[in-house]
Order: C-alpha cells, then structure tokens, then sequence
C-alpha cells in the first residue's frame, strides 16, 4: 500500500513539474500583456428618504380606503416632512462620510469611477415657493461632488471630473417656524426653499486620458404631484471614451430608477430606461464597461405592470435591467467572474445610517462588461464601506450603499 502511494505522490510531483513552469510563463505572459482596468461604482446617498416627502403628499380616500390615494389637505403636510428631510440629510453629514469614502478610494486608487447621488443642496431664505414663486434656489448648502474632490485632494490623489450628468431638479418648501399675527389663528408659518440637484458623475485618476463626453437624460421618467406641483424625478447615464493601460474603453455610469414591489410602475420605468441605454450603447463599437445602482439584483424576474386594474390601459409587460444586460443584450455580470463566490451585497443600511449591526442585503450595485473584441481574461473585486472600521468618527456608515471596486483584465 505504501509503495502504490508513494508511486501516486510521484505521478502528481511529476505531472506539476512539468506543467508548472508553462502555468508559470502563460501566466506571466498574459499578465503583463493584458490591459488591467480598476474600477469602482459608488451611490454617495443623497443623505434620506426623498419619498417620505411623497408620502406626506397623500393620506388615504376615507371614502374609498383600499383604493388610490387622495391629495394631502394638509397645507403644511410638504413643508413640514421637507424640515424632517433636510434635518435628516444634516444629520447624515455628507462632509464627514466623504472623508469615509475617499479613505476607500486611497486604499484601492481605482482608474475609473463611477459616481451616482452626486447631489447639491440650495437653500432660498426666505423661499417664495409655497406662495407660487419661481425663483430657483441658488444658495449651495452642499456640493457633494465638490466636498468629495477636496477629500480625495487632501490624501494627495488627483481625480478629474471627465463628465457629470445633471438629472432630477426638484424644489420645495421648507417649514422654518411661525412668527405671531394680530389675527386668528395669531401665527403665520414661514419657509425656506430647499432644492436638491441630483447628478451622475464619472472621475477618471489623473493618469488616464478621457475623451468625448456625453451626459443625457432618460425619455421615460417618474412623475409625481406633490403639493399640487407636478415634478418629474428625471433620471439619466454619463459616458466617456478612456484610455487605460493600453486600451481604450467606453465607460458609462447610471442610476435607475427605484424597483419598489413587484408589479410596480416603478419597476416598469426602470425597464424603460435600461432598455433605452442598451439600445444607445449597442452601436458602440469600443469595449464597454456599464457600471451604476442599477436597481436590480440577479434574483428579479419578469413581470407585468397594470396601470389602472381591469380599466382601459393594457398591462405593460417588463424585464428587469439585470436580465436585459446580461440575458438579452450579452453583457457580463463581472461579479460572477470573480473566483471566490461572495454574495456581494451593496444595498440596505438605513435611512440614518447610524446602526453599526445594519447589514446590506441585496445586490443592486453592478459592473457590466461587454468586451467587443476582445477577451475578459480574469476579474478580482471586493464591496467596500460595508464594515464597521468603515464608519465615520461619529458612527456613520460611508453611504447607504456599499461601493463595488472590480479589477479587470482585459486582452490587448
């Protein structure tokens, strides 16, 4: 018996003799004749629940409980969760968590990232919108992009803007207080206006050449009424030519739209917009790589919108973004490249950001690849700001996604 082990070691020993040194030269050949691309998508969170003010919109039809909703009488109902919305943006102190993901990027120095909630903040004291007014809050209060740049600046990394993509403009009235009148009811309520921004950004490291920029909106968008102002939560995607170890890419970042519960509006917008993406990237002929909070998780299937029940409008059918990229248009999920399965969850701390035992609990956060011509060879990749030694000084998470920084070789 020991002899016909000692026969089966020598076999193995020999076999990995011979075969090692070619495991070795292919290896070393295809590492230093690849194109190695580093990149990262990260959502920095607008800082709170944006629908909690669409909420307060609405109460319930007290003739007609389980069907749609009905406007809100309450005058103050806005302005009043608008006061709650910026408190809670305050509190989740954007300026303290960039410190937390610029710590990130000096720790992985990817190539190419893509930025999602690059938002800025105005403020207009006194507002004029709950009185009809027109004139745009012009008042930065917060630039995240900005607050961000300096962040990385100040670890000495140089980071460029290659394009940002201006999205969603929306502006409400802010509850401030009250001051006494001489008539009933004795108080007068006052406001600010408060205007939030939302843009998509791409920054390219300081070594990598970018070219022909693009930034668009999506056609089919979220529409709601709030405070009988009809806003539109437009959305959008940022593109760029790069050049990176060699190669030259198409790099493009989105956001979609929420997914919501199954069978939602929501989730038939965000089809719309990912399918409309697709097609645009489809005559692209450079090698892309799609990255951005999608929205979507390998687990959603398809489904079907029903707008008014039973009424006159058909159902819409819809496929979901994560199986439009990888079942319909031939792009890779780089996540299911990488060698060591991990669940890879990027969404689901909470609003406040605050509770060192929240964990993420979906993927939703993606790097799409679609080679071209060329070969995906290998891909490393890890989710970042999901740790507690993640958390800022005063016990925040980074942002309410976990960043995904993914490692690509592609064939020159």
């Amino acid at each position: 018996m020991k002899t016909k082990i000692n026969r089966i070691f020598s076999v193995l020993f020999l076999t990995a003799f011979l075969v090692a040194p070619l495991f070795v030269t292919t290896t070393a050949s295809a590492w230093f004749s690849d194109s190695k691309v580093k990149v990262m998508t990260q959502n920095l969170y607008l800082g709170a629940d944006i629908f909690k003010v669409v909420d307060a919109a609405y109460i319930p039809d007290p003739n007609n409980p389980t069907g749609p909703p009905i406007p809100n009488p309450d005058p103050l109902a806005v302005p009043t969760a608008v006061a709650e919305l910026f408190q809670t943006i305050q509190y989740t102190n954007f300026p303290e968590r960039a410190e937390a993901i610029a710590n990130e990027i000096w720790v992985h120095r990817p190539q190419l990232i893509g930025l999602n909630e690059a938002s800025i903040f105005y403020i207009q004291s006194p507002g004029d919108a709950a009185y009809g007014g027109k004139v745009p809050a012009e008042d930065v209060v917060y630039d995240y992009l900005d607050i961000l740049l300096n962040a990385l600046s100040a670890r000495g990394l140089n980071y460029k803007v290659a394009v940002e993509g201006y999205n969603a403009d929306v502006e409400m009235p802010m509850l401030t207080g009250y001051v006494p009148i001489s008539v009933p009811p004795y108080f007068m309520p006052t406001f600010d206006d408060v205007r939030m921004v939302d843009r998509d950004v791409i920054l390219v490291r300081g070594d990598v050449d970018s070219s022909n920029p693009i930034s668009a909106n999506y056609l089919t968008n979220l529409s709601q009424t709030i405070g009988g102002v009809n806003l539109e939560f437009t959305r959008g995607w940022v593109g760029a030519d790069v050049k990176v170890d060699g190669g030259i890419y198409r790099f493009v970042s989105t956001h979609l739209e929420v997914r919501s519960s199954v069978g939602s509006g929501f989730r038939a917008i965000q089809a719309a917009q990912m399918q409309e993406l697709l097609t645009i990237l489809s005559a692209e002929p450079k090698p892309i790589i799609l990255v951005g909070d999608m929205n979507s998780s390998p687990d959603d299937v398809p489904g079907t919108y029903d707008p008014d029940g039973a009424g006159p409008i058909l159902p819409i059918p819809y496929v979901p973004p994560y199986m439009l990229a990888t079942d319909y248009f031939g792009y890779t999920d780089a996540w299911d490249r990488i060698f060591f399965p991990r669940n890879g969850f990027t969404d689901g701390f909470s609003e406040t950001l605050d509770d060192p035992n929240d964990k993420l609990t979906s993927r939703i956060d993606m790097v799409f690849l679609q080679p071209k011509n060329k070969r995906v060879n290998w891909v490393t990749g890890t989710v970042v700001g999901d740790n507690r030694f993640n958390m800022t000084p005063s016990g925040l998470w980074p942002s309410d996604h976990g960043g995904v920084v993914t490692w690509i070789s592609f064939s020159k």
